[in-house]
């Protein structure tokens, strides 16, 4: 069973968050995931750190989604890092070549803010 996405946000001095919960999946999780990406981005961070440790599934759509964030981010000059991914979705990313586009740290590597990860 699927558990929706859940996605915390927030950040500070231009170094800015995301912690991802659950699966992104459906078409509600694409948009949510979308609409959180474009209101970060649209406060014109140097740096986006994506938590993922929690993050459970993503579907084709979802990996789009992923893709989308990478590429509004490098277009405003930002650099987003993508933390602590599990194999699982590693491996999803890999199969559909998505994994080399990506800018992936493990979740100790996690320089945002600290208060969106899970406790």
């Amino acid at each position: 069973m699927n558990k929706p996405l859940t996605i915390h946000a927030g950040g500070h001095r231009g170094c800015l968050g995301l912690s991802l919960r659950g699966s992104c999946t459906t078409p509600a999780d694409v948009a949510q995931l979308e609409q959180a990406t474009r209101r970060l981005l649209a406060s014109h961070p140097t740096r986006l750190w994506v938590d993922c440790q929690q993050l459970l599934e993503v579907s084709a759509s979802g990996q789009r989604t992923l893709l989308r964030t990478e590429s509004l981010a490098r277009a405003a000059g930002v650099v987003c890092y993508w933390c602590g991914l599990s194999a699982h979705v590693l491996s999803q990313l890999a199969t559909s070549g998505l994994q080399q586009l990506l800018q992936l740290r493990s979740a100790a590597e996690f320089e945002g803010p600290r208060y969106i990860l899970p406790e």
